[in-house]
């Protein structure tokens, strides 16, 4: 911000804080103040493909079907399942038996629990 000179931009700042100061001491209106005693944060547990990965590396047996998942997540798209099972795949974390219906996913040796 140009103040002209120093001692306007000083005048300036100082009125500035003061009224935030103003502006912060002000009580709350009452509907803010119910909504924010209202607001209560949620944990983030990463969303359905972080669920999803979850339960591939630390639930599931070492050997599975997609149709296992499947069950376990009854309210995931198989797309969306499929999708998760790829990304595993192509980090190194799952390996595929067969092919088609009968594609076995297996956990790589390498994977930590």
């Amino acid at each position: 911000m140009f103040a002209g000179n120093r001692k306007l931009a000083n005048v300036w700042t100082q009125r500035w804080f003061a009224a935030v100061h103003a502006a912060l001491r002000q009580p709350r209106l009452p509907q803010v103040a119910e909504a924010v005693a209202r607001y209560r944060t949620q944990p983030a547990d990463g969303g359905l493909d972080a669920r999803i990965r979850i339960a591939v590396l630390r639930e599931m047996p070492a050997r599975f079907a997609a149709e296992m998942l499947r069950a376990h997540f009854p309210e995931a798209p198989p797309v969306r399942i499929k999708r998760v099972l790829d990304q595993l795949r192509n980090e190194g974390r799952l390996q595929t038996e067969g092919r088609g219906r009968g594609t076995m996913w297996c956990r790589s040796e390498s994977v930590d629990r």
